[in-house]
């Protein structure tokens, strides 16, 4: 994971020095030594076998009853009421457009109802249980 964070910082970088110091083909021309080596480790590396694990995997309907999806379909709204906002505010409506106004209550709103939800009702089984917000061995002390 750590490398592939280092190539979303090396990548730009690299790619900037190229094209301010070489031409922008050699962006392309780099990937060849790294495709080439990595097509030689997927033929030298053994896969091993498939390891058959449908004696230990539960049946998909238990699965899907233990899964919050009456959580989902509150969450949902009010994610996709936020990011709407966030987008359309400034661009296509002004922030103070009453579509605007209308995404962010709206999102708001569900957001209570979704809090409710999960505190009320879903408890230890919620999409998002209380104890992982509230527990302060979680949290990143200053």
């Amino acid at each position: 994971m750590g490398l592939g964070q280092l190539g979303l910082v090396a990548g730009p970088l690299i790619g900037g020095l190229f094209t301010e110091y070489a031409t922008w083909r050699w962006c392309f021309y780099v990937n060849l030594p790294i495709g080439g080596l990595s097509a030689a480790f997927i033929l030298l590396i053994r896969i091993p076998d498939r390891v058959n694990r449908t004696a230990s995997r539960p049946p998909l309907g238990k699965v899907l009853a233990q899964l919050d999806l009456f959580g989902f379909v509150l969450f949902a709204p009010f994610a996709v009421m936020l990011l709407l906002a966030l987008q359309w505010g400034g661009i296509n409506y002004t922030w103070n457009s009453p579509t605007i106004i209308g995404l962010f209550c709206g999102s708001a709103g569900m957001f209570v109802v979704f809090g409710a939800w999960e505190i009320i009702f879903a408890k230890r089984e919620a999409m998002i249980p209380l104890f992982m917000v509230s527990d302060n061995s979680l949290c990143l002390r200053l």
